[in-house]
């Protein structure tokens, strides 16, 4: 069995390349492809939910005004758009930790072609955002008696 001689530099110069590949992937999008996920970008956290009769999207957006939120349905996806702002209350502030995220958002759901369009509502309320999207009644499971002959 050969003798390997231990060289420092080889273990440095591979963690100096993994460092690189976490800061290529933190400033220009997450490892899975999703674009605009690099610094001073942000998306709300969601859960989509599915009952017999709704669609129940929640996204977790606080600290925004009702107006500053905007949804769309367009082709199937449905799409929650906004912007957190920094609150600056007098130009002498100075920051010494900023740890929530500011800035633009959008997140964008593919839905059922089941969906009434003409029936969706949202609230937001608590900092959660709720939109309910009804299925159409024929898109709606229906229970079928049988009866006995």
């Amino acid at each position: 069995m050969p003798v390997m001689r231990w060289d420092p530099f080889r273990d440095l110069s591979a963690i100096h390349e993994r460092m690189n590949r976490l800061f290529e992937a933190a400033l220009s999008g997450s490892d899975f492809g999703e674009a605009g996920m690099g610094v001073g970008s942000w998306r709300p956290v969601a859960d989509v939910v599915e009952t017999d009769e709704v669609f129940l999207v929640s996204c977790e957006i606080p600290g925004l005004v009702r107006n500053e939120i905007e949804i769309k349905l367009s082709e199937n996806v449905l799409t929650v758009r906004g912007e957190r702002r920094v609150d600056k209350d007098s130009e002498a502030q100075q920051f010494h930790r900023i740890e929530r995220a500011y800035g633009p958002f959008e997140r964008s759901f593919t839905v059922p072609a089941s969906i009434d369009g003409d029936a969706i509502s949202a609230n937001y309320r608590d900092g959660v955002l709720s939109v309910v999207l009804p299925k159409r009644p024929e898109a709606t499971p229906r229970r079928i008696t049988v009866r006995l002959t």
